[in-house]
């Protein structure tokens, strides 16, 4: 242990006298070190906008960035040196250029349009990796990373624009619409998908190791995040609004889209927003989606009901030119009454009506068909959605046929174009028809279109009130026209004849021959267009009285104390009562300005022929009813009291002036 410890002594001292004598050396080296690690840094400093120049002209711009980062601390510490300020100032020149060229990169115009359709439809194409690479360095050089964020993504909204353009009103025209769907949906949602991750790896990702990088690992939060799901959303969205726009746009054209092409577009939409949902599930763009598939198949719905308007609108306006145009035959003249020109036009736009009808069933069909699984979710929405528009176009009907009735008498309104007795007459059929094959499509829709809780929208009796309110307000109105014309010429044919000077009669004079072949004309017209409802009529208004005769005053007097003549009536849906109610509006006429007028001998009996002409033709129409006897009574009796002479013409007279006139029946 002594011989240890003594040898332990002598190796402690040679140590100590190595280290002394080595000391002064170890101290030279170190700052030797110390010099050369500075001048290997000044030499780098010195040789840096070199190196720069170099990495920018090989466009090697990460090794660039990563050099003045490593010099720019000593550059700034250095900066009071005049040397160093040179080389600081050149060095930032350098960067500068070099960020114009990065931030050049990071500008992406869209390519022009290919003119023409495509046979294919390629997504715009992107340098993701210099894209990547540039708004790397460019975080590196540590510029503002907000600004970058939005640079990146305004680029590539350039090519989802240039994608979608594909879906424009004037693109690939001649291409079936689920064909440019089908062509568009993949470079779309690879494209989406792309984009997503290139901002991730870059924004979001860069303390991550590669083996971290999912979504698991990524927090929701923060402004990268928001500007990347902005960004995401709303490009998934002007994909869905472009495809809707173009579904829309060629229903609108001549050549409307097909409900199976509309279905077949629909699918390739739902199946890429399934692919979104699957790989970028934050996005929560099922929804979006949803309300894009309903809003179109809900545009399908309202493009067929404004098919519908249309159709009756134009079959109502080329109804009325017909009846208008039309020419009835003269029965006076031996022309007969056979013409049913009335009857087929109206029949012909209930049927074009009821074609329609069954056309707009047919195509809406293929959207309740049970085998494409993504619209049942939407049946009872669609259903209903139908329903509702089958009873707002009733009543748009309804309105229309009210908007004529409402112009006759106000001619300063929208609807101020006056219509014809003839065709009041007809849209009172049309009502009466439209009121009978009512029940059919409102049975064809629900048979169609059945959907739990649907049923009750459309009511067919409420529905069919309201027709046969607004048809027996047309027959109204038509029977007050016809009325008024018949009693202003009564009243011209009257007042313009000088019944003092009047000739010996010897023929049935022309207001009487007017006033029948008026009658005439109407009744050829009620038969064609009016339907009697089953009961018959009802009395009163409208209603045949038979019996009578030509009593004398004191009959006239009975009647007319009885009861008061309501010529404005409700008239009800009988031939027989619409032809009494518009002959009593003329013989109305008649009594009264018989009233004012002063006869002598002939011209009472040429009013006599004419009243027992007229009474006569009315009989062989109407049949012999009381209170139009009281009419011809009233008339004569009040000529009696306008006489200077009144000596009434013989009965044979009478009886041969009214069977020579071959045309008076």
């Amino acid at each position: 242990m002594k011989k240890l410890r003594e040898s332990m002594e002598n190796i402690g001292s040679c140590s100590d006298q190595i280290n002394t004598t080595l000391s002064g050396r170890r101290e030279k080296i170190d700052h030797l070190a110390t010099v050369h690690k500075l001048l290997t840094r000044l030499q780098f400093i010195v040789e840096l906008p070199a190196r720069l120049r170099k990495c920018q002209s090989m466009q090697a711009y990460a090794q660039a960035a990563t050099y003045f980062n490593q010099a720019s601390g000593l550059l700034v510490k250095y900066k009071h040196l005049p040397s160093f300020v040179r080389i600081h100032s050149e060095c930032e020149e350098i960067m500068s250029d070099m960020k114009k060229q990065l931030y050049a990169q990071l500008l992406v115009t869209a390519p022009p349009a290919p003119a023409g359709d495509v046979t294919s439809i390629s997504p715009m194409v992107l340098n993701f990796k210099q894209l990547e690479d540039a708004a790397t360095v460019l975080l590196q050089l540590k510029e503002p990373e907000e600004e970058l964020r939005k640079q990146f993504l305004a680029c590539h909204s350039v090519a989802f624009d240039y994608l979608l353009m594909q879906f424009a009103p004037d693109r690939n025209t001649n291409i079936p619409v689920h064909e440019i769907a089908k062509r568009l949906g993949p470079p779309f949602f690879t494209q989406l998908l792309r984009t997503f991750e290139s901002y991730r790896s870059i924004f979001m990702a860069r303390d991550l190791e590669d083996d971290d990088i999912n979504l698991e690992n990524f927090h929701f939060e923060g402004p990268a995040w928001d500007q990347v799901f902005k960004f995401s959303k709303t490009v998934f969205e002007k994909y869905l609004r472009a495809a809707h726009q173009k579904l829309a746009e060629n229903k609108s054209s001549a050549q409307s889209v097909a409900s199976e092409e509309v279905i077949s577009c629909l699918a390739v939409v739902h199946d890429v927003s399934l692919q979104v949902n699957r790989q970028l599930p934050f996005l929560h763009i099922a929804e979006r989606t949803s309300d894009m598939i309903s809003s179109t198949v809900l545009a399908s719905v309202e493009a067929q009901f404004a098919g519908l308007h249309t159709v009756a609108v134009d079959g109502l306006t080329q109804l009325n030119t017909a009846v208008d145009d039309h020419t009835p035959p003269d029965t006076l003249a031996g022309q007969g009454t056979d013409d049913h020109f009335y009857a087929a036009a109206v029949a012909r736009f209930a049927q074009e009506l009821s074609d329609a009808f069954a056309q707009a069933v047919q195509k809406l069909q293929p959207f309740f068909n049970p085998n494409t699984k993504f619209l049942q979710q939407f049946h009872m929405q669609f259903a209903a959605n139908i329903f509702i528009k089958l009873q707002q176009f009733f009543l748009f009907l309804d309105q229309l046929f009210t908007n004529y009735q409402s112009g006759t008498g106000d001619k300063s309104g929208a609807n101020s174009a006056r219509i014809s007795p003839a065709f009041a007459l007809a849209l009172v059929g049309v009502c009466q028809r439209i009121e009978g094959f009512l029940p059919d499509v409102i049975t064809l829709v629900r048979e169609s279109f059945s959907a739990a809780g649907t049923e009750e929208l459309v009511k067919v009796d409420e529905l069919k009130a309201v027709f046969t309110a607004t048809s027996s307000r047309l027959l109204q109105m038509y029977v007050q026209m016809e009325g008024r014309l018949l009693s202003s010429f009564m009243r011209k044919a009257l007042e313009t004849n000088n019944w003092l000077r009047a000739k010996e009669p010897k023929r049935v004079g022309a207001g009487a021959l007017f006033f029948l072949q008026r009658c005439q004309e109407a009744h050829v017209l009620v038969e064609q267009l009016l339907l009697e409802h089953v009961g018959g009529s009802r009395g009163g208004a409208g209603g045949a009285r038979s019996g009578g005769g030509s009593g004398g005053y004191g009959t006239a007097g009975a009647l007319f104390f009885e009861r008061k003549v309501d010529l404005f009536a409700r008239v009800d849906f009988s031939r027989t009562a619409v032809i009494a109610a518009i002959t009593r509006i003329g013989l109305k006429s008649l009594c009264e300005c018989v009233r004012l007028c002063t006869f002598g001998r002939f011209g009472f009996q040429q009013l006599q022929v004419d009243l027992a002409y007229i009474k006569q033709g009315l009989t062989n129409i109407l049949g012999l009813q009381r209170d139009l006897v009281f009419f011809f009574e009233e008339a004569e009796m009040n000529a009696r009291c306008r006489c200077s002479d009144c000596a009434p013409i013989s009965a044979g007279v009478l009886q041969l002036i009214l069977t020579n006139k071959p045309a008076a029946m």
